[in-house]
């Protein structure tokens, strides 16, 4: 609004109707703002309650990751994964799977041990059975 005012004089010397239209404008805004104010909270409103508002979660259908996080509900595919890569080798090569298990950012960090686990299974065919 403050804009608006301020661009009167502007208006008014560049083409008088845009300065009248402005001044229509400003006149209509004081007393229809607040209705167009009660309006948008109203949309919102109806916005937040139709993204999820009283709707039931859906079933698991189809493959289903197990829930790693009991307090929450959460489906970790990080954990899951690493806790998979750990068992395989564990009873192949210990270290290797205690390392595994003590990786903080395994998104990040899983190559190298993809790779440890190969080179663990090419030693011998009893250790590629064994991790398989």
């Amino acid at each position: 609004m403050l804009q608006a005012y301020i661009a009167l004089p502007f208006l008014a010397s560049v083409n008088p109707i845009y300065a009248r239209i402005a001044h229509v404008h400003l006149a209509m805004y004081i007393p229809l703002g607040p209705y167009m104010i009660m309006n948008m909270l109203g949309m919102r409103k109806r916005a937040y309650k139709k993204r999820g508002g009283g709707k039931k979660a859906r079933p698991a259908d189809g493959l289903v990751w197990p829930v790693t996080n009991e307090a929450t509900g959460e489906r970790s595919t990080s954990v899951t994964n690493k806790a998979i890569w750990e068992a395989s080798v564990r009873g192949v090569d210990n270290s290797l799977a205690d390392s595994i298990k003590k990786t903080r950012s395994w998104r990040f960090g899983y190559v190298k041990y993809v790779e440890k686990n190969l080179r663990c299974c090419l030693k011998s065919e009893a250790n590629a059975l064994a991790v398989a």
